[in-house]
């Protein structure tokens, strides 16, 4: 029992960096397929980049299209990398685990906010009139993400309770 409770975590932190490791990586696959000129899917970071310039069809493209929308986008990028940073300096001992690890579910929330907002609008907006055909693949991988890194705050809580 003794180290089943020692390995929560550990367990919790790895967790938390495969999630933001999975959002970070689902950021620059595709998270929209449509009809964008001559390419029939944007990444994240390609909304980011374009947010304010092109996309403006449908609801999610009239919400695309305010400059927000880049700020709010590259959200998923920078709270991903900061986690990761932060949980890599608990190897090297600079940060505690708990004090790492709760930062780190505590920047799972805005990636997971605007992956699920982005996900809504694109749903709500495919259809036959509108240049968005449906979701891709990377944004479901960032919710993924997200998820895991917010789970992972339920086993430093079991171990917290044991």
């Amino acid at each position: 029992m003794q180290l089943t409770q020692a390995r929560l975590p550990r367990v919790a932190i790895g967790a938390a960096v495969v999630g933001h490791g999975l959002a970070l990586a689902g950021f620059i696959q595709p998270w929209i397929v449509g009809q964008f000129g001559v390419r029939d899917r944007l990444s994240g970071l390609d909304l980011a980049r374009l947010a304010g310039e092109l996309l403006t069809d449908g609801l999610a493209g009239e919400i695309f299209a305010l400059q927000i929308s880049r700020l709010v986008l590259l959200l998923v990028p920078l709270a991903a990398v900061n986690a990761l940073a932060l949980l890599a300096a608990t190897r090297i001992g600079v940060l505690s685990h708990h004090t790492a690890h709760r930062v780190a579910v505590l920047l799972a929330i805005p990636i997971a906010l605007v992956a699920v907002a982005s996900l809504l609008l694109v749903l709500v907006s495919t259809g036959d009139d509108s240049v968005l055909n449906r979701p891709d693949f990377g944004l479901v991988i960032v919710i993924a993400g997200a998820a895991l890194a917010l789970g992972s705050a339920a086993l430093t809580r079991n171990h917290l309770t044991s």
